[in-house]
């Protein structure tokens, strides 16, 4: 394994590798840019192989078929690079390593920035390994990793839009958390943090979330608000409510939503503006998942009830 010292490659270069390696895989690359986090949508025509630099951030990629797709690093007792498969695989920042493509398939990448993990080790307890750490791909597929990966790829189709921001973040803690135990292995043990958020912090946290739905604000501001940490807020904040702040945000957002459409003339789209959506049909879908129904048969249900 080679662990390079000095400057290193961004997800941009990763991209061009992916794109454009001499004799490699041909791959059509989609990256969006988040400021802790990176994702890149891979489409990969044809098989291949490309040379991935030392990268300033952790990657993880989860290919659509685990046999399409595999990484080689440094060389084996034989002299030949170690190759590691599997259907969700990690390599580290500054390490440098091969994406080899067996197949066409479709690649997710997510690229965190290592200051992320830091400080959710930090927050956690988990301590980030103090020697380098090896490349892995697991045998067995991490939902989790997956799952979050998913969610990225939906934001990133979506486009920006008023908390986008609060939930990128959670995402980058949850996938740091993630690798913590990863790089660690089973033994990695979590310290507690019991107790929910208190009435006062919970009380101004709310007072400042329903204040600015229309804006677009972090998970600091609202553990800045709570008074605690980043990390200590999510999950106190889910032992308070039950649910995650940016499911929470998105809840109140529609619950205005609601309220708007039963007692003003405003259209769907103007209420979608008005609460932050990206557009009418991001209302449309988070309206939809909350209530049952899409927002202009609601508004309809309730005219017709007051006409009755």
């Amino acid at each position: 394994m080679h662990v390079r010292p000095g400057p290193l490659a961004r997800p941009t270069e990763l991209r061009a590798a992916l794109e454009s390696s001499p004799g490699g895989c041909s791959a059509t690359v989609r990256l969006t840019s988040w400021p802790e986090l990176q994702f890149l949508e891979a489409t990969v025509d044809s098989p291949g192989a490309c040379r991935v630099p030392p990268m300033a951030f952790h990657t993880v990629t989860v290919p659509s078929e685990p046999d399409s797709f595999c990484i080689e690093v440094g060389a084996g007792p034989g002299g030949s690079p170690v190759r590691l498969s599997g259907p969700t695989a990690v390599v580290p920042a500054r390490v440098e390593a091969r994406y080899v493509c067996l197949a066409p398939s479709q690649l997710r990448v997510a690229c965190v920035d290592p200051a992320v993990l830091t400080r959710a080790a930090e927050e956690t307890g988990i301590a980030i390994p103090s020697q380098p750490v090896l490349p892995y791909a697991s045998s067995q597929p991490d939902p989790s990793l997956q799952g979050l990966l998913q969610v990225l790829e939906a934001e990133a189709a979506l486009g920006a839009h008023s908390v986008q921001r609060l939930i990128i973040q959670q995402l980058a803690s949850a996938i740091a958390c993630r690798l913590l135990l990863r790089l660690n292995g089973p033994a990695a043990q979590v310290p507690s943090h019991p107790g929910a958020l208190g009435g006062p912090a919970f009380t101004r946290v709310r007072a400042f979330v329903e204040g600015n739905l229309d804006q677009d604000f972090s998970l600091e501001d609202l553990a800045r608000v709570a008074g605690v940490s980043r990390f200590h807020f999510a999950r106190q904040f889910r032992l308070r409510t039950g649910d995650s702040p940016m499911r929470y945000v998105l809840r109140t957002r529609v619950e205005r939503a609601k309220m708007l459409l039963r007692n003003s003339g405003s259209t769907v789209s103007e209420i979608a503006l008005e609460l932050g959506f990206a557009d009418q049909s991001h209302l449309t879908r988070t309206f939809r998942h909350f209530v049952g129904v899409p927002p202009g048969v609601y508004a309809r249900h309730h005219r017709a009830a007051r006409s009755a």
